[in-house]
């Protein structure tokens, strides 16, 4: 499934996850870590599809299981309720997209490397919910702490930075700061 969703073959990857999906299954039973990272992964390649109404149940099911079985990393664990909080947004219901964000932090102490990024991953949709709302000192905040890991762990011309960095001046333009979104891109 990563294999294909690398290649750009998304149809192709989210078939192979829901197939790894029924192997955990089989083999664990559905209350247990691999049971849940296989149904988050094929969440994760529906949602990269835009098919919200085959993701939403799998989400809200990913994030039930997370949340009372026991031994799933902490990272996997904020990930997933992360990735409900983004078919929130993207489904426009701010108000829920920031609970499950911040839900998805809370107790969250990144360890590693991978945990930062994952930490930084939800700080970005955090801000993205506060640009949504015009509320741009959250924003700014949020986008800066992500962009400041992102720079640490990849560089400055990391995808994930270069993306935060656009938001940013994005979010200046908006407010019709012209100069500091020149400045920023």
């Amino acid at each position: 499934g990563a294999a294909y969703t690398s290649m750009g073959m998304g149809a192709k990857g989210a078939d192979a996850f829901k197939v790894c999906v029924e192997r955990a299954r089989e083999a664990h039973g559905e209350e247990t870590p691999e049971y849940i990272n296989a149904l988050a992964n094929y969440t994760d390649a529906l949602m990269r599809l835009n098919r919200f109404e085959e993701v939403e149940p799998l989400a809200i099911r990913c994030v039930e299981l997370v949340q009372r079985v026991g031994g799933v990393k902490q990272a996997d664990k904020a990930a997933i309720i992360s990735r409900l909080g983004l078919l929130r947004r993207k489904q426009d219901r701010f108000d829920e997209a920031m609970k499950w964000y911040k839900l998805s932090l809370e107790g969250y102490t990144p360890t590693n490397d991978a945990e930062r990024y994952t930490r930084a991953k939800t700080l970005n949709n955090i801000a993205s919910v506060h640009h949504e709302r015009a509320e741009y000192d959250d924003a700014v905040a949020n986008y800066r702490e992500a962009y400041n890991v992102f720079v640490s762990l990849n560089g400055a011309t990391s995808g994930d930075a270069m993306i935060t960095a656009n938001n940013i001046a994005v979010m200046y333009i908006d407010q019709g700061l012209h100069d500091k979104a020149a400045a920023q891109l």
